[in-house]
């Protein structure tokens, strides 16, 4: 249910959304190639041993990467 409605004449930025939903700061996905394993919970991705891991059992398959 809404129990909060604003009406503005602007569109808002993201810090001013952010600020008005009570959250410190924005999510943003880590975005790299070499992020090969997508298991770790959000807010924690960072390409680590399982990436490589990944890619070196991809190593010789023949094809374009990513």
């Amino acid at each position: 249910f809404i129990d909060d409605v604003r009406i503005y004449d602007y569109a808002l930025s993201q810090g001013e959304v952010l600020s008005i939903a009570g959250v410190a700061e924005a999510y943003n996905e880590l975005t790299s190639v070499a992020n090969l394993y997508d298991e770790e919970p959000m807010n924690s991705k960072i390409v680590n041993f399982k990436d490589y891991a990944l890619l070196a059992d991809r190593w010789l398959d023949e094809g374009l990467f990513p």
